[in-house]
């Protein structure tokens, strides 16, 4: 009985997770600077997203 519920919780907290990583995307690009910068590359915020995002998988 607990199996079921286990993987309902789970997928509504990747649900969750989900939604922070895209808050945390959209936070990201908006401190972008927008004035055509195309040398710095988009690399180093994307690493820093997986690496919270694998933290908070960790925590749970």
């Amino acid at each position: 009985m607990t199996g079921p519920t286990k993987r309902k919780q789970s997928k509504a907290e990747q649900l969750v997770k989900a939604r922070e990583v895209l808050i945390m995307k959209r936070q990201v690009e908006k401190q972008k600077p927008t004035s055509g910068d195309s040398s710095t590359p988009a690399t180093p915020p994307l690493m820093h997203l997986l690496a919270i995002s694998s933290a908070l998988n960790q925590k749970t």
